[in-house]
């Protein structure tokens, strides 16, 4: 899995760096088409992702050959980070809706659309290997540059923040075994007299660490990045680790493409220029 590695190496390495947005693994330009975040359903037959491929962001679901694409977000609303429960019976994602953003959950067809309690302005959720905590990264307020990292039960209880409440905790995810949480943590962005605001930035970049927690919030510790390499896993690694779904720009035009592990040869399965078939968009009645 080098090449699974190295992948998630450049993603702790993007973020340690400050060129990693701490909302968003990149802050996407709204007049280009992008894709983010692409996750594997636990069987890995199908992949969710999120995209503004219609014009506006929204979360899709692919199989691994290219067929199958569907919107599963409706229009009016801007549909972000999809990522599956451990069962593969549920997505979880960020729905925004008259300006408000809250975590949600579906069924992988889009229905059953539910509000998950208590996490407004949450965003990046990922459920742990066992099922039994939902984890996200989530805003006081909105705009703001300090991020929390909350860990509750699915339905909402034993609900808590995890790490330095003082800081800017930002880019969470499970361990393997989800005995910890991995995330980075900042200072808060503070722009001292007379100083330009590039100098803010690269002080607090350098002021930044992984850390890992435990889901109760007892012990912390602190991470190099081979550590957090070795703790966590790419959501966009298969299952069965041979394949990698990943994003790039090849001419200027975003894609969303597979990855061989061990041969490195690739394929797309969707550049934002082919539209889905009605059978593909269509949710059964």
């Amino acid at each position: 899995m080098i090449i699974a590695r190295v992948a998630t190496k450049a993603t702790w390495a993007l973020l340690l760096a400050g060129t990693v947005s701490s909302s968003l693994f990149a802050q996407q330009s709204a007049r280009a088409i992008y894709y983010s975040v692409p996750s594997w359903a636990p069987d890995g037959r199908t992949i969710a992702f999120e995209s503004n491929r219609d014009g506006e962001a929204a979360v899709y679901t692919i199989r691994p050959d290219g067929s199958g694409l569907r919107r599963l977000t409706p229009g009016g609303t801007l549909g972000e980070q999809p990522n599956w429960s451990t069962d593969g019976r549920f997505l979880v994602y960020t729905l925004i809706r008259d300006s408000v953003r809250q975590l949600h959950r579906m069924t992988p067809d889009g229905r059953d659309v539910e509000t998950l309690p208590g996490t407004t302005n949450g965003f990046l959720a990922a459920y742990s290997p066992d099922g039994r905590w939902l984890l996200f990264a989530a805003q006081d307020r909105v705009p703001s540059n300090q991020y929390r990292v909350v860990v509750m039960r699915p339905d909402g209880s034993d609900r808590r923040s995890l790490g330095d409440v003082t800081k800017s905790n930002e880019d969470p995810r499970w361990t393997l075994d989800g005995a910890r949480v991995v995330f980075t943590e900042a200072p808060l962005l503070e722009i001292r007299p007379n100083e330009a605001p590039r100098d803010a930035i690269r002080r607090r970049t350098q002021a930044q660490r992984l850390v890992s927690v435990t889901p109760d919030g007892r012990e912390t510790r602190i991470l190099d990045p081979e550590e957090a390499i070795r703790l966590t896993r790419d959501r966009g690694l298969s299952p069965d680790g041979q394949w990698l779904v990943h994003t790039k720009s090849i001419e200027g035009v975003n894609g969303l493409y597979l990855r061989e592990q061990s041969s490195g040869t690739e394929r797309m399965l969707d550049r934002g220029t082919r539209q889905p078939s009605h059978s593909d968009t269509s949710r059964d009645e």
